[in-house]
């Protein structure tokens, strides 16, 4: 569900709400205040809920993709490269799983292939738990 959708129905479930409340309560301006005070708190929370979930769904989506180029990349060095670009993007959300992308890459530097798996096999390793733990 997209932003303006959500925003359509909370606006919808407001007007009601304040159609059926502006009858009963007339004179106390304050239970108005208050309903109103307590949707539109609900409705902040709501949306910030959705983008959030919105976000995590992007997250799996690149990291399904970034995985299933594992074996696809022309060598070992490029997929790592790949898982790279991608925990970078997602930095603010991964610090510590960057930080040890990044020593892989390094130690991977003048290795020869066989390392290079290794190394590869390891960064594999981080993209497909984040794959899974941000399943839907």
């Amino acid at each position: 569900m997209d932003i303006m959708t959500l925003l359509g129905i909370l606006s919808a479930i407001c007007t009601i709400v304040g159609f059926f409340t502006s009858k009963l309560f007339k004179s106390n301006y304050w239970i108005v205040g208050a309903v109103v005070g307590i949707l539109t708190f609900v409705s902040g929370y709501a949306v910030y809920y959705n983008s959030e979930y919105n976000r995590i769904k992007n997250i799996h989506r690149q990291a399904i993709v970034v995985e299933k180029h594992y074996q696809e990349y022309g060598g070992y060095k490029e997929f790592i490269q790949a898982s790279l670009v991608f925990l970078e993007e997602n930095q603010e959300t991964y610090p510590d799983t960057y930080e040890r992308a990044k020593k892989i890459y390094a130690d991977s530097k003048n290795q020869n292939e066989l390392l290079d798996k290794a190394s590869a096999d390891e960064m594999h390793a981080i993209i497909q738990v984040i794959a899974d733990v941000n399943d839907e």
